[in-house]
């Protein structure tokens, strides 16, 4: 309580100084490290996408492989290109009636790239197959397991499969190719047996090996993709800058940052390309993480301007990355351009970033904005952010401190000590509140009221910074407090 010896009834001097605690920068890293994370997250769902895109680049280029396995067993393909011709124009106008038949029709689909023909051809060679070699026919239902997964019909080319290796077990190419039409289906579990299979069968051909890295990607098991990636790019007589991208993305999902970045680095120093921004957002994630702040905010725009498609999310890192360095200017653009961003979705059906598009809030972002602009001393745009959170029903924690900040610097106490109540009443930001709620009472005259606040600030005497500044003031207003504690029952006295 105060001690009668203080001059209560002298006039108080105004109040020049209000006490303003934006959020420390051991914080706001802490918090750039958990958004780091969140944006893999978030941006896994791309990363999906993307993955499914390289399955299909290399089922085309494993489906090549298995069209060669069923050229080179064909005799047309391999004679001269006047026999071709003639027997061409001797086949098309008969129907097949023999194997040789069948095959020669196949083989000429084929050659076309038929491939729907081509399958009524090779049933055909099935059909009448009247050998005795289990070899000769295995290869003949992976030929046509082959063609019904250049027609992406799946589930055909798996049975045609599966025929195969119950005639070949041991017929790599099969459990291949199966693999991959279990990966179209979604059934990962089934990819991936197959594809250890085929490994076991194939050894450790770096082609092959760098390409189904994709297929345990799909699956989840980064750390095997990681190891086919590096089998193709250690291997390989130069450097493909895909393959480090994709072991990059691996890396990321298994929060291995430090590695991820080294592997874009060294992506685009191998002149890797970015069509789409998704190179350059993951390096500014690994940024991130490294607290290489301004540079994590280079290569998220980097990917805007190449048209990263979840703008919200991407400018929403640049605000915390520029808050973090100081760069106010850049959260209150990047911030605006987030919210814009982010009404542009709202008013689609579909969000493609779904529920984490953007990670922060609305709210959350009129709140950095009206932070950058307090440090500028903008506190009218400041305290027009915050009013623009309770348009939204949202409230984050220590909103109604730094509007009672705003309004207090611009003069208006009693609005001050107005928010400072309700966000002493939510219990949020308690002893920051008391102090500048007791400021404010202090500069409109009302000096019990402040004193009331200050002294209760050393009471609760949880906020180290909050309890120094009560002190002071009290003591420059010459006021003696006498704060016991009840635990030790030790007396704490102002200067």
């Amino acid at each position: 309580m105060p001690d009668s010896e203080g001059p209560a009834n002298q006039p108080i001097q105004p109040i020049q100084q209000v006490r303003k605690k934006p959020p420390g920068k051991l914080w706001k890293r802490i918090l750039a490290g958990c958004m780091a994370f969140l944006l893999i997250a978030s941006m896994a769902m791309s990363w999906a996408v993307q993955i499914r895109f390289e399955q299909m680049e290399y089922l085309g280029t494993v489906l090549e492989h298995a069209a060669a396995v069923t050229e080179e067993n064909t005799e047309y393909l391999s004679e001269s290109s006047l026999k071709r011709a003639w027997n061409i124009l001797r086949y098309a106008v008969g129907k097949p009636k023999s194997f040789d038949d069948y095959e020669m029709y196949a083989s000429l689909a084929i050659a076309r790239k038929e491939y729907g023909e081509a399958i009524q051809y090779m049933q055909g060679c099935i059909d009448l197959y009247s050998g005795e070699s289990q070899n000769a026919l295995g290869v003949l239902y992976l030929r046509l397991g082959s063609l019904y997964a250049l027609t992406e019909d799946s589930q055909s080319a798996i049975t045609s499969f599966d025929k195969a290796l119950e005639l070949v077990p041991g017929l790599a190419d099969a459990y291949l190719l199966r693999a991959q039409m279990y990966a179209i289906l979604d059934d990962m579990d089934q990819a991936v047996a197959d594809i250890r299979h085929y490994e076991e069968l194939a050894g450790d051909d770096p082609a092959i090996r760098a390409s189904i890295g994709t297929l345990y990607e799909s699956a989840g098991e980064y750390e095997n993709a990681v190891a086919c990636y590096t089998v193709g790019i250690e291997q390989a007589t130069s450097v493909d800058p895909e393959l480090l991208a994709s072991r990059a993305r691996c890396y990321l999902l298994l929060g291995k940052t430090a590695e991820a970045k080294k592997d874009l680095d060294r992506f685009f120093a191998e002149g890797g390309t970015d069509p789409t921004g998704e190179r350059n957002a993951m390096l500014g994630t690994c940024c991130m993480e490294a607290e290489e702040y301004e540079r994590a905010i280079r290569s998220f725009h980097n990917a805007l301007t190449a048209g990263y498609a979840q703008k919200a999310l991407l400018y929403s890192q640049c605000v915390l990355c520029a808050y973090i360095t100081g760069d106010y200017e850049t959260v209150i653009t990047d911030g605006e351009k987030a919210l814009a961003a982010m009404n542009k979705t709202d008013s689609q059906s579909t969000l493609p970033g779904g529920d984490t598009e953007g990670l922060m809030s609305k709210a959350e972002l009129h709140q950095w904005i009206g932070l950058a602009k307090m440090a500028r001393e903008d506190f009218s745009g400041a305290r027009e952010q915050f009013l623009a959170i309770e348009e939204l029903g949202e409230a984050p924690e220590g909103v109604l401190y730094y509007m009672g900040l705003c309004s207090a610097s611009l003069g208006d106490n009693e609005e001050a000590v107005a928010c400072y109540s309700q966000s002493i009443e939510r219990g949020e930001l308690t002893s920051l509140c008391y102090y500048n709620r007791g400021v404010s009472y202090l500069q409109m005259e009302k000096l019990e009221e402040g004193l009331t606040d200050l002294i209760t600030v050393m009471q609760r005497n949880d906020d180290a910074d909050a309890t120094a500044a009560a002190e002071q003031l009290l003591s420059e207003l010459g006021i003696k407090v006498v704060v016991e504690n009840e635990q030790s029952g030790e007396s704490k006295q102002s200067k």
